[in-house]
């Protein structure tokens, strides 16, 4: 019985860390596909000011998609005795978080410079860096 156990905890945290690596891995994965299609030209061009407006418009959501990422676990604690299955929950934060780099994808194919785009990668990039899955994030229980 305690074996199977830690062997099942030991599955549920190795599973977590395929998700990240594949969510992690999508980052790069945006950012060289903007790169090809910049290089290419095969992006669009927009009027600069409803350019800029919609960048500022995708910052903000994109902050908002960070900070709710975060606090997802709480907010649904709120509304939910019973917390859903770690895994929704881990990878509904990990899909918010890689949306970021959506955005910038978004904003780079829309005719923006990189200097428009990058942050967003970074940002994206740096959340799935700190939803590093460890037993005490996913709530993974470490007794019977």
């Amino acid at each position: 019985m305690r074996e199977e156990f830690y062997k099942r905890r030991s599955n549920e945290l190795r599973v977590a860390k395929v998700f990240w690596i594949a969510f992690l891995g999508g980052v790069p994965f945006y950012f060289f596909l903007l790169y090809y299609l910049k290089s290419i030209n095969a992006t669009a061009t927009l009027n600069p000011e409803i350019l800029s407006t919609f960048a500022i418009l995708l910052g903000f959501v994109g902050a908002l998609d960070l900070v709710f990422a975060f606090y997802y676990p709480r907010i649904i604690q709120k509304f939910r005795k019973d917390l859903p299955p770690w895994h929704s929950v881990y990878i509904i934060r990990l899909a918010l978080v890689e949306a970021i780099a959506i955005y910038g994808l978004l904003i780079g194919f829309m005719g923006a410079n990189w200097e428009f785009a990058i942050p967003f990668f970074i940002a994206s990039g740096g959340g799935i860096f700190l939803l590093y899955p460890s037993e005490e994030k996913l709530g993974i229980s470490k007794s019977l």
